[in-house]
């Protein structure tokens, strides 16, 4: 009887061990990031951006955000540790805003949404899109997409 409460002990003990969270966002030395999208050399009207780490430092995390007008911004809080990160850039047709009338509200959340124009899949699904996050300013990251390619 002894042993099985040892046993049971150190079960306990390991799985205690386990149940960290990891890193707090707090303690991330998270850096704010902006800049701008075109596509073939116009401002991207509506789309999003996110920034998957390719750096395994421990502290790498996903982030993204939306395009508007061809501009993107993360915030400190929001922001990216420093690293090497692959980026994922999608579009999206402009928003109108919903209707006030419940029904027609309804209706026009139940449709698909209207995409924007088509990126290739080189800068999304199959993306070979990277930058470099450093400490301190990263305001001027630039990403020009062309359509045809």
């Amino acid at each position: 009887m002894f042993h099985r409460h040892q046993y049971s002990l150190v079960i306990l003990l390991f799985l205690c061990m386990g149940c960290g969270e990891g890193v707090p966002p707090s303690k991330l030395d998270r850096q704010s990031v902006s800049g701008s999208v075109t596509l073939d050399s116009k401002p991207l009207s509506n789309g999003s951006i996110t920034f998957h780490p390719l750096s395994a430092t421990g502290e790498s995390t996903v982030s993204g955000t939306l395009v508007k007008e061809g501009a993107f911004k993360l915030s400190e809080e929001n922001g990216l540790p420093p690293g090497k990160y692959k980026v994922v850039i999608t579009s999206s047709a402009a928003t109108s805003s919903l209707p006030t009338d419940p029904e027609a509200a309804m209706d026009a959340a139940s449709k698909p949404p209207a995409e924007g124009p088509e990126i290739p899949a080189k800068y999304n699904s199959n993306t070979e899109l990277t930058c470099d996050i450093v400490d301190g300013p990263n305001d001027s990251l630039s990403f020009d997409l062309k359509s045809g390619s």
